[in-house]
């Protein structure tokens, strides 16, 4: 059986059709002032019985890291149980939780027993035929190569990343980040926060790489033929170079790239493929333990 768990509105409405779908129960989360919960705290499911979960040893489908979802990846990961994750999609990110306005899709990246799709999958017809509503938006995948800049790029991971995956000390991170950076090369640091507000293209045209633990920023920085070093959680992993890397000639592999891309578009879905079960049957297909 599959259960799901609530955390807010705009949220809840994107994984609870999945899940009853599948014939699943969804647990509604306790709301504050019927809306939803803070980022930062615990989500309570009224009626929900732990102990019965524990038998019962149900797969599990939740929306992000936050807001108590994160108490559940780690759950699943300790008793080896089945986890769907739900997040923004790689490509065309449904802002507002609305359609893109450039797509006219509102879609959603799953991905099973991961938190990104770190491999590239193989796709079959039914695949290439269902990505064809992205791929007709061809500038989007236009294969760039902007100047290359001189400045190492380092992208920290968000206080939501950092608190998941246990990172206590973010400066720390940084700073280890440079030392490993340093044994490969003397250049300059831009240290860009996701609060930075300047433009993401001013510090891209200065990177002559990027370094980041596992944002979407990296997708646009191999889009644009720059190379990007990463966490192996990473959906960016594929197509990432080494460290020791930084300083030898990049030559962007565009057939992998491409590939890539179209990996990433197969593990994103529309609320329609997410409603009509779709979305966890070509997920189950990929599943990132197999």
């Amino acid at each position: 059986m599959l259960v799901g768990f609530g955390t807010r509105v705009v949220l809840d409405n994107v994984v609870r059709p999945f899940v009853e779908n599948e014939g699943g129960k969804f647990w509604n989360p306790q709301l504050k002032g019927g809306y939803h919960v803070e980022p930062f705290e615990q989500s309570i499911w009224p009626g929900f019985d732990m102990n019965e979960f524990l038998k019962e040893k149900n797969d599990v489908a939740v929306f992000g890291i936050l807001r108590g979802t994160e108490n559940w990846l780690y759950k699943c990961k300790q008793l080896g149980l089945n986890y769907y994750y739900f997040d923004h999609a790689y490509f065309f990110k449904a802002h507002g939780h609305k359609r893109n306005h450039i797509s006219d899709i509102q879609s959603y990246r799953i991905t099973k027993n991961g938190e990104n799709l770190n491999k590239i999958v193989e796709l079959n017809d039914e695949d290439r035929n269902r990505i064809q509503k992205y791929k007709q938006f061809k500038e989007t995948f236009r294969l760039k190569n902007i100047r290359k800049g001189k400045d190492i790029l380092i992208i920290p991971p968000t206080e939501a990343v950092c608190r998941y995956y246990k990172i206590t000390d973010l400066n720390r991170w940084i700073r280890k980040t440079k030392e490993k950076i340093r044994k490969f090369t003397d250049r300059s640091f831009i240290v860009r926060y996701k609060t930075d507000t300047r433009p993401l293209d001013e510090d891209l045209h200065k990177a002559h790489c990027v370094v980041t633990f596992q944002s979407t920023v990296g997708i646009t920085a191999i889009l644009k033929g720059i190379p990007v070093i990463c966490n192996d959680v990473s959906m960016c992993k594929p197509v990432s170079i080494k460290y020791d890397d930084i300083e030898k000639e990049y030559i962007r592999d565009n057939d992998l790239v491409n590939k890539w891309i179209d990996s990433l578009l197969a593990n994103q879905f529309s609320m329609i493929e997410i409603q009509d079960g779709t979305a966890k049957r070509i997920v189950d297909k990929y599943d990132s333990n197999t």
